[in-house]
Protein backbone atom coordinates (compact mmCIF):
# COMPACT_ATOMS: atom_id res chain seq x y z
CA UNK A 1 0.00 0.00 0.00
CA UNK A 2 1.15 3.56 -0.62
CA UNK A 3 2.59 5.56 2.26
CA UNK A 4 0.05 7.94 3.78
CA UNK A 5 0.80 11.22 5.50
CA UNK A 6 -0.49 12.72 8.73
CA UNK A 7 0.03 15.45 11.29
CA UNK A 8 -0.17 14.62 15.01
CA UNK A 9 -0.14 17.14 17.83
CA UNK A 10 1.71 16.83 21.10
CA UNK A 11 2.23 19.33 23.90
CA UNK A 12 5.89 20.28 24.42
CA UNK A 13 5.41 22.08 27.73
CA UNK A 14 4.61 20.41 31.06
CA UNK A 15 0.88 20.14 31.75
CA UNK A 16 -0.61 18.13 34.57
CA UNK A 17 -3.76 16.11 34.00
CA UNK A 18 -4.93 14.37 37.21
CA UNK A 19 -1.43 14.84 38.60
CA UNK A 20 0.31 13.31 35.57
CA UNK A 21 2.47 15.33 33.16
CA UNK A 22 0.94 14.69 29.72
CA UNK A 23 3.50 16.70 27.75
CA UNK A 24 5.67 14.99 25.14
CA UNK A 25 8.04 17.22 23.13
CA UNK A 26 9.81 15.81 20.08
CA UNK A 27 13.12 16.28 21.92
CA UNK A 28 12.03 13.66 24.49
CA UNK A 29 11.40 11.13 21.74
CA UNK A 30 14.68 12.00 20.01
CA UNK A 31 16.67 11.52 23.21
CA UNK A 32 14.95 8.32 24.36
CA UNK A 33 17.07 5.15 23.99
CA UNK A 34 14.71 3.45 21.54
CA UNK A 35 13.48 6.66 19.85
CA UNK A 36 10.03 5.02 19.78
CA UNK A 37 6.75 5.64 21.59
CA UNK A 38 3.10 4.66 21.40
CA UNK A 39 0.88 7.57 20.34
CA UNK A 40 -1.54 7.20 23.24
CA UNK A 41 -4.34 9.25 24.70
CA UNK A 42 -6.25 10.41 21.61
CA UNK A 43 -9.90 10.62 22.67
CA UNK A 44 -11.59 12.66 19.93
CA UNK A 45 -13.62 10.27 17.72
CA UNK A 46 -12.56 11.85 14.40
CA UNK A 47 -8.88 12.02 15.41
CA UNK A 48 -9.11 8.48 16.81
CA UNK A 49 -10.47 7.18 13.51
CA UNK A 50 -7.59 8.82 11.65
CA UNK A 51 -5.08 7.38 14.13
CA UNK A 52 -6.57 3.91 13.72
CA UNK A 53 -6.11 4.11 9.92
CA UNK A 54 -2.31 4.46 10.24
CA UNK A 55 -0.14 1.59 9.03
CA UNK A 56 3.56 0.73 9.17
CA UNK A 57 5.64 3.11 7.06
CA UNK A 58 3.20 6.02 7.13
CA UNK A 59 4.85 9.39 7.82
CA UNK A 60 3.72 11.88 10.46
CA UNK A 61 4.51 15.57 10.98
CA UNK A 62 5.18 16.03 14.71
CA UNK A 63 3.37 19.22 15.75
CA UNK A 64 3.92 21.11 19.00
CA UNK A 65 0.59 22.52 20.25
CA UNK A 66 -0.74 24.42 23.25
CA UNK A 67 2.38 26.58 23.50
CA UNK A 68 3.43 30.15 22.67
CA UNK A 69 4.72 29.23 19.20
CA UNK A 70 2.84 26.20 17.86
CA UNK A 71 4.09 24.50 14.73
CA UNK A 72 5.78 21.52 13.12
CA UNK A 73 8.96 20.44 14.90
CA UNK A 74 9.90 17.38 12.88
CA UNK A 75 8.92 14.02 11.54
CA UNK A 76 8.15 10.52 12.84
CA UNK A 77 7.25 7.26 11.13
CA UNK A 78 4.62 4.70 12.07
CA UNK A 79 6.44 1.48 13.01
CA UNK A 80 3.53 -0.72 14.19
CA UNK A 81 -0.10 -0.94 13.23
CA UNK A 82 -2.41 0.48 15.92
CA UNK A 83 -3.11 -1.68 18.97
CA UNK A 84 -5.62 -1.03 21.78
CA UNK A 85 -4.64 2.04 23.81
CA UNK A 86 -3.71 0.55 27.19
CA UNK A 87 -4.13 3.79 29.14
CA UNK A 88 -7.86 3.74 28.29
CA UNK A 89 -8.18 0.68 30.58
CA UNK A 90 -6.26 2.15 33.54
CA UNK A 91 -8.53 4.00 36.01
CA UNK A 92 -5.51 5.86 37.44
CA UNK A 93 -4.44 7.24 34.04
CA UNK A 94 -5.57 10.70 32.83
CA UNK A 95 -6.77 9.15 29.55
CA UNK A 96 -8.86 6.40 31.17
CA UNK A 97 -12.17 5.75 29.42
CA UNK A 98 -14.59 3.52 31.30
CA UNK A 99 -16.48 2.84 28.06
CA UNK A 100 -13.42 1.21 26.45
CA UNK A 101 -13.20 -2.49 27.33
CA UNK A 102 -10.40 -4.95 26.54
CA UNK A 103 -12.94 -7.16 24.73
CA UNK A 104 -14.16 -4.16 22.71
CA UNK A 105 -11.51 -1.45 22.74
CA UNK A 106 -12.66 1.98 21.69
CA UNK A 107 -9.24 3.65 21.37
CA UNK A 108 -6.09 2.58 19.53
CA UNK A 109 -2.48 3.69 19.34
CA UNK A 110 0.25 3.03 16.79
CA UNK A 111 3.90 3.02 17.76
CA UNK A 112 5.98 5.71 16.06
CA UNK A 113 9.72 6.15 15.71
CA UNK A 114 11.74 9.33 15.52
CA UNK A 115 12.89 10.35 12.03
CA UNK A 116 14.22 13.88 12.47
CA UNK A 117 13.94 17.27 14.07
CA UNK A 118 13.68 19.99 11.46
CA UNK A 119 16.56 22.42 11.11
CA UNK A 120 13.89 25.13 10.92
CA UNK A 121 10.78 24.92 13.12
CA UNK A 122 7.73 25.53 10.87
CA UNK A 123 5.34 27.81 12.83
CA UNK A 124 1.56 27.63 12.45
CA UNK A 125 1.48 31.41 11.94
CA UNK A 126 3.77 31.04 8.91
CA UNK A 127 1.54 28.35 7.39
CA UNK A 128 -1.49 30.60 8.00
CA UNK A 129 0.35 33.53 6.37
CA UNK A 130 1.22 31.44 3.31
CA UNK A 131 -2.40 30.22 3.03
CA UNK A 132 -3.83 33.76 3.31
CA UNK A 133 -1.26 35.87 1.47
CA UNK A 134 1.20 33.54 -0.25
CA UNK A 135 4.88 34.24 0.00
CA UNK A 136 5.80 35.69 -3.37
CA UNK A 137 9.08 34.23 -4.52
CA UNK A 138 10.62 34.23 -1.04
CA UNK A 139 10.34 30.44 -0.67
CA UNK A 140 11.24 29.73 -4.28
CA UNK A 141 12.02 26.10 -3.51
CA UNK A 142 8.25 25.46 -3.14
CA UNK A 143 6.12 24.90 -6.22
CA UNK A 144 2.78 26.61 -6.79
CA UNK A 145 1.10 23.24 -6.16
CA UNK A 146 2.92 22.87 -2.83
CA UNK A 147 1.90 26.37 -1.71
CA UNK A 148 -1.71 25.65 -2.63
CA UNK A 149 -1.58 22.30 -0.81
CA UNK A 150 -0.30 24.02 2.35
CA UNK A 151 -3.31 26.34 2.18
CA UNK A 152 -5.64 23.33 1.99
CA UNK A 153 -4.25 21.54 5.07
CA UNK A 154 -6.80 20.42 7.67
CA UNK A 155 -4.56 22.15 10.21
CA UNK A 156 -5.70 25.49 8.76
CA UNK A 157 -9.34 24.49 8.32
CA UNK A 158 -10.15 21.97 11.09
CA UNK A 159 -7.27 22.93 13.32
CA UNK A 160 -8.49 21.49 16.61
CA UNK A 161 -8.13 17.83 15.65
CA UNK A 162 -5.06 16.27 17.29
CA UNK A 163 -4.47 13.81 14.43
CA UNK A 164 -5.10 14.85 10.83
CA UNK A 165 -4.59 13.63 7.29
CA UNK A 166 -2.09 15.59 5.19
CA UNK A 167 -1.83 15.40 1.40
CA UNK A 168 1.52 14.11 0.07
CA UNK A 169 2.11 17.48 -1.64
CA UNK A 170 1.52 19.50 1.55
CA UNK A 171 3.60 17.03 3.54
CA UNK A 172 6.54 17.38 1.16
CA UNK A 173 6.20 21.18 1.28
CA UNK A 174 6.33 21.29 5.09
CA UNK A 175 9.33 18.93 5.16
CA UNK A 176 11.13 21.15 2.62
CA UNK A 177 10.35 24.20 4.73
CA UNK A 178 11.69 22.44 7.81
CA UNK A 179 14.87 21.53 5.97
CA UNK A 180 15.50 24.82 4.13
CA UNK A 181 13.88 27.65 6.15
CA UNK A 182 14.07 31.07 4.51
CA UNK A 183 11.52 33.08 6.51
CA UNK A 184 13.67 33.97 9.49
CA UNK A 185 13.97 37.63 8.46
CA UNK A 186 10.27 38.14 7.72
CA UNK A 187 8.18 40.12 10.14
CA UNK A 188 5.39 38.04 11.61
CA UNK A 189 4.01 36.21 14.62
CA UNK A 190 6.73 33.59 14.25
CA UNK A 191 9.72 35.75 15.37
Amino acid sequence: PPIRHYLAKSEPLPRLENGVDVSFPLSRLASSPSQRTHWEGVRNPAAGKTLRSMTVGDRVLFYHSNCKLPGVAGEVEVCTDPVPDECAFDPTHPYYDQRSKREEPKWFMPEVKYVKTFDHFVPLALLQHIAAQGCGDRLDYLTTQQLEAVGEMDLLKRGRLSVQNVSPTAYDAVVKMGDKGGWEGWKGKWN
